[in-house]
């Protein structure tokens, strides 16, 4: 796969595939919502914390540019607030996705499938040292919408199928009220009352070593994102 260079926040540059984006353009707002394309857009996270090369982005740039007939677009998020709200939505409604599927990483020793995500309680600072206004992830949420949203893709199945792959796999409903559960709660409220309404879903992967290498976690990814994809079939 050919690779370009790409300049991070901190001004150094990574190698990332041609087929990704590291800090993507976005167009003009579609005017409304179309039947989905044959897309799946799959984000990983940037460095943060203790994590100087996030094994979730590692494993999604990985991910083959089509998995069956699907076509995958990867792109790469920065662990800043500002930044998801700048870009997620737009992206969404960009590619017209069937599917939005988020890879972050959190102490674990399994793929954790997040079922839940809140628009309250953000208040643990991002990388740029800042936090939503109020705590919140979605500001002025009409009365009648809930502050807590669901996926609607089938978990349970979804980790039932990894287990009998041979991996560790669980559902959560507390995603951590940080950048993961915040870029999957603007996913979900995004993609609310449209053609792919609940078509979202987050991935929590294990740090590396514990127990998986980088390289079992590239397969791991691949495997969640094969079945995903036999489900929209």
């Amino acid at each position: 796969m050919n690779e370009t260079n790409a300049l991070l926040n901190n001004g150094t540059k990574e190698n990332i595939a041609e087929d990704s984006c590291c800090c993507p353009a976005v167009p003009a707002l579609i005017s409304k919502w179309t039947k989905p394309k044959k897309t799946i857009l799959v984000t990983g996270y940037g460095p943060f914390n203790q994590y100087k090369v996030n094994p979730s982005w590692e494993a999604v740039k990985t991910l083959p540019k089509t998995i069956q007939d699907y076509h995958i677009v990867k792109v790469k998020l920065t662990v800043c607030y500002r930044y998801v709200e700048d870009h997620l939505a737009d992206l969404i409604k960009q590619h017209n996705p069937s599917l939005v599927v988020h890879c972050g990483v959190a102490p674990s020793d399994s793929f954790r499938f997040e079922e839940v995500a809140h628009n309250f309680d953000y208040n643990n600072t991002d990388i740029d040292n800042e936090k939503p206004l109020n705590g919140l992830c979605i500001k002025d949420l009409p009365t009648d919408v809930p502050n807590t949203i669901c996926t609607k893709v089938d978990t349970k199945g979804l980790k039932e199928k990894m287990i009998q792959l041979g991996w560790n796999a669980s559902i959560s409903r507390d995603a951590g009220r940080y950048l993961c559960e915040f870029a999957l709660c603007t996913s979900l409220y995004t993609i609310r009352g449209t053609p792919i309404d609940g078509k979202a879903l987050f991935i929590h992967i294990p740090p590396v070593d514990c127990p998986y290498s980088q390289e079992d976690l590239c397969k791991g990814i691949n495997d969640a994102m094969e079945l995903l994809v036999a489900d929209l079939n």
